[in-house]
């Protein structure tokens, strides 16, 4: 998982989003995997989002910026589709869409909406979001790693999980 992890901020640093974007979507997915390898892919996948995620995309008051379920519809779409809309995915939850910006993006004009800020009813360029959410993608990827390097942590002693984590593809 570190090799992912390292992967991520590599790809970060040489502004390869799309990299960072797909790796860092995968993550939660590979730790649920480790975890239990028994429970279906978007069970794993959501429940390590809230263990993990939900307190940097939650809000304790309000409706929450990114739930487990729509960012597993988000990973489904990119993944699988290579778009950010998630209307068609069964999870979605609350949002519509997810648009990613990179550091000093001009995509926005004057807008200069800060890292995991929701917009409605919103024109950039030529496309029109309903319901959406804005996340900087060097600010989304490095909380994933965060999260994966917390979770490594949690799991340090536990033999079986270290064990199938030595079945993750090693490049040589």
């Amino acid at each position: 998982m570190r090799r992912l992890v390292e992967s991520v901020r590599l790809s970060l640093s040489t502004e390869n989003w799309y990299s960072a974007l797909f790796v860092a979507l995968s993550m939660p997915d590979i730790c649920g995997r480790l975890e239990d390898p028994t429970k279906p892919s978007d069970e794993r996948y959501m429940d390590w989002f809230r263990r993990y995620l939900s307190g940097v995309y939650g809000a304790p008051t309000a409706e929450p910026f990114l739930t487990p379920e729509d960012c597993y519809a988000l990973r489904c779409a990119l993944v699988h589709q290579g778009a950010a809309d998630i209307t068609g995915q069964k999870k979605k939850k609350i949002l519509d869409e997810i648009c990613f910006f990179r550091p000093g993006s001009q995509a926005f004009g004057p807008l200069r909406p800060g890292h995991c800020n929701r917009l409605t009813n919103v024109r950039v360029n030529d496309r029109e979001f309903k319901s959406a959410l804005c996340l900087m993608v060097t600010g989304f990827c490095e909380d994933m790693c965060k999260a994966v390097e917390k979770w490594l942590s949690d799991v340090a002693g536990n033999v079986g999980i270290q064990a199938r984590m030595n079945d993750l593809l090693p490049i040589y």
